[in-house]
């Protein structure tokens, strides 16, 4: 299976979402199978405070890196 690198902790904003758009195309050797999300070792401290603002949160719980947090389907 192929996966996904997220930065720690947007892999905590994945699990409402239900579609995730990108301005670059995917390989079309993907479209259709299913990829995992993980978490990658790089932590972006200006995304949690936006994550926290926007959710109206003071924590957000760890996670280690290169732990899967979802699945999802690529479908273009």
């Amino acid at each position: 299976m192929k996966a996904l690198t997220l930065w720690r902790p947007w892999g905590f904003a994945f699990p409402p979402k239900d579609i995730e758009n990108r301005k670059k195309r995917p390989w079309p050797s993907i479209i259709g199978e299913r990829i995992a999300l993980h978490e990658g070792n790089h932590y972006d401290y200006e995304g949690a405070k936006l994550i926290k603002d926007i959710l109206g949160i003071t924590e957000i719980p760890e996670r280690r890196a290169g732990m899967i947090v979802a699945t999802t389907r690529v479908v273009g």
